[in-house]
């Protein structure tokens, strides 16, 4: 059997349990699934796995540049979900420095999904530093996305929540196509604050309108993020984008004396019996689909 990454054959038995991503979808020659039990002391994991067999074995885990003469486009097909994870991290990073950061960038989705959010089934059961670890890759990611000369668009195609929806919002604008998708934000519900860079984004970029992302009962439709100065509904060439300056800075400026407190105020309420339950109880109902 070719080698396969523990987080691999977690995110492949995971996605095929929730219908997510089928077997076709795989790369390789498809053999079998087996199940199989790890213990939660030793690997950190209480679910039950799949271990899917492959020859080549990997999982659809591709991010396309394509160039044209006025701009480049990065489409995230990294898996059905486009779930972040450390293999996601990885792959977005090695592509959006392939770009030039001068150059214009579209940044898109699979047209199911743009992001589904962080991949709760990999970082749940983490300790404190390995957390830490996780969210300092994933700010990574989006200071890659922040830090660009050129302009980016975020343009939505799907499903966009979450670590996702921040991902997008990191953009210099973002486009949300037509569509029967959902936009939005879930950490309130899950007992979470945002970490530090998350944070500056979403405060920075909604401002005063912030309540009415984090405090929403259920995520938006594409028609309604209209309602928000950095989302449109409607079509928009480079010229139409300016790059905002004082956005940035403030989103600097956060990161400057608030980026320690913000990182206490997400780790007291990532590892809260409120967040524990709740985020079991998310897990739960995914396994269930």
């Amino acid at each position: 059997m070719a080698s396969c990454t523990l987080d691999r054959i977690r995110t492949c038995g995971l996605l095929i349990r929730s219908q997510l991503l089928y077997p076709a979808e795989l790369r390789g020659h498809f053999i079998q699934i087996k199940y199989y039990y790890l213990s939660k002391e030793k690997l950190r994991l209480s679910t039950v796995l799949y271990q899917a067999v492959f020859v080549n074995f990997t999982v659809n885990t591709e991010i396309k540049i394509n160039t044209f003469s006025t701009h480049t486009e990065l489409i995230m097909n990294h898996s059905v979900a486009n779930v972040l994870n450390p293999s996601f991290f990885n792959d977005f990073s090695k592509c959006i420095y392939q770009v030039d950061g001068s150059k214009n960038l579209i940044i898109t989705g699979n047209g199911r999904f743009f992001s589904s959010g962080l991949d709760l089934f990999h970082i749940n059961d983490f300790n404190r530093d390995e957390i830490i670890q996780f969210m300092a890759t994933f700010e990574s990611m989006l200071k890659s996305v922040l830090d660009r000369k050129g302009k980016t668009i975020a343009q939505i195609n799907g499903h966009t929540i979450a670590g996702g929806f921040i991902l997008a919002t990191a953009c210099d604008i973002v486009y949300c196509e037509p569509g029967a998708y959902k936009l939005g934000m879930n950490e309130e519900k899950l007992g979470i604050k945002l970490p530090p860079l998350a944070q500056a984004i979403i405060q920075c970029t909604f401002g005063d309108d912030i309540h009415k992302l984090l405090c929403k009962d259920d995520f938006y439709i594409p028609e309604e993020m209209d309602q928000f100065n950095h989302f449109s509904v409607h079509e928009i060439s480079f010229e139409d984008v300016t790059k905002n300056q004082k956005r940035l800075e403030k989103i600097n400026k956060f990161m400057k004396i608030e980026k320690d407190k913000q990182l206490d105020i997400f780790l007291n309420s990532w590892f809260s019996e409120k967040s524990i339950i709740a985020r079991n109880a998310a897990i739960n109902s995914l396994k269930k689909r």
